[in-house]
């Protein structure tokens, strides 16, 4: 799992983190269910860099909803 924190909440996550992420996450640290955590939100970009991948990816809205309520993290 790898979380990104943005000071800024307008500032989203982009294709080059996730793609960062996809070279390492396998290979080095032998992932099985790699997951991408943000305070903010993902661009479309990224969130098909993370399909191609099959990284899933968690934002703040599901975080929040997670946190607060207990509602289950839908990951694919």
């Amino acid at each position: 799992m790898q979380c990104k924190l943005r000071r800024v909440p307008s500032a989203a996550i982009g294709a080059p983190d996730v793609q960062a992420f996809n070279g390492t996450a396998r290979p080095d640290h032998d992932a099985t269910h790699p997951i991408m955590v943000t305070n903010t939100r993902f661009t479309v970009h990224a969130e098909k860099a993370a399909a191609r991948y099959g990284i899933a990816l968690v934002d703040s809205v599901e975080l929040r909803a997670w946190a607060t309520f207990g509602k289950r993290l839908e990951l694919t």
